[in-house]
């Protein structure tokens, strides 16, 4: 938005230039959306020519009930979109809220919101608030945005005000969000970072040691290419007796600040969107994390395939973050590549 005017918001995208979105939605709407088999969601993508992806059943936006849902198309097929889901929602609140509009004869309110990168928010705000007040006092509605966290990029913007209004807002914020420099880098719908470590078993040579290993972000799709990662936390003899094991998980050590390497493959195509320019996404990735990350030389490939290897070294905790990084990334350059349409 920024000293921009209205005519000039609403062209930000473009007529031909792909925009995207990130809007949360409770389960009920995502249900609705969906429909038999997927139906509904793939009639939405017939009808206006955009790409839609939800995040799986369970899988909620940090610190909300929330689901996913991202949507790539031409501002206009967006804008249709966004019509269709706003009434999506107001069918589902109708039955909640019928008593309380029919006694007060109040007109009935809708919420919408929209994810958007915390880089966008200063744009959304406008110099001194000004824009956002003058954007609530032009569409009647009521605009929130939620705190900043640490660990995220993002932060939630919620509209609320009647259908008109709720759906002219959001247009509005969409167009003013497209030219953000981080709003490709966050096309992800899934969030789970949570570490989950598994019961101790008995490794596959039957003699007797243990390790421990966990599933992290399985199944993510890159392409038609599936990463399925299951390893071992601990890759020196030493760590893997189960009683030094739970002697050091009697005596309070940290488990998470044991050291850690880890080997995942990644498509040749894609090293350079993990790398970014001059290694600046790479490094990145690396100064938050306090990981050590060392991608194959261009060329060398793994046997039999057309994926580089990479390693990612440091403590649990701090190989962990980076792998979740790293596959957020792997899963923003598959979204753009579905999205190519």
């Amino acid at each position: 938005m920024g000293d921009s005017t209205e005519e000039e918001q609403t062209i930000k995208c473009g007529t031909s230039q792909l925009c995207f979105v990130k809007m949360l939605i409770n389960n009920l709407v995502a249900g609705s959306i969906i429909g038999k088999n997927g139906s509904i969601i793939s009639g939405i993508e017939n009808k206006t020519g955009c790409s839609l992806k939800l995040s799986p059943n369970n899988s909620y936006f940090p610190n909300t009930q929330k689901r996913v849902l991202v949507i790539c198309g031409k501002q206009e097929q967006i804008n249709n979109v966004i019509i269709i889901i706003l009434d999506k929602i107001r069918q589902i609140s109708i039955p909640n809220n019928m008593n309380t509009n029919k006694s007060e004869n109040k007109i009935q309110t809708h919420t919408c919101r929209i994810v958007v990168p915390k880089s966008a928010v200063s744009a959304i705000i406008g110099k001194g608030g000004n824009q956002i007040k003058q954007l609530q006092n032009n569409t009647g509605t009521k605009i929130q945005i939620s705190n900043r966290e640490d660990g995220l990029n993002e932060r939630i913007i919620s509209i609320v005000g009647s259908f008109e209004s709720v759906r002219d807002t959001t247009t509005k914020v969409i167009a003013s969000i497209q030219t953000d420099p981080n709003l490709k880098d966050l096309l992800n719908v899934n969030y789970n970072k949570e570490l989950n470590i598994e019961t101790v078993t008995n490794n596959n040579h039957g003699n007797g040691i243990r390790n421990i290993s966990h599933n992290f972000i399985n199944n993510v799709p890159i392409n038609n290419y599936v990463m399925s990662q299951q390893y071992g936390l601990f890759q020196h003899e030493q760590y893997v007796d189960i009683n030094i094991m739970n002697y050091l998980m009697r005596n309070n050590r940290d488990l998470f600040n044991l050291p850690c390497e880890i080997s995942i493959q990644i498509p040749d195509e894609f090293i350079g969107s993990v790398i970014g320019k001059n290694g600046a996404r790479l490094t990145n990735i690396m100064n938050s994390t306090g990981a050590q990350i060392k991608i194959s030389r261009k060329g060398e490939l793994i046997p039999g395939t057309t994926d580089r290897k990479t390693r990612i070294m440091g403590t649990v905790a701090a190989v962990h973050a980076a792998h979740v990084l790293v596959l957020q990334r792997l899963e923003s350059v598959y979204m753009q590549i579905k999205f190519d349409i």
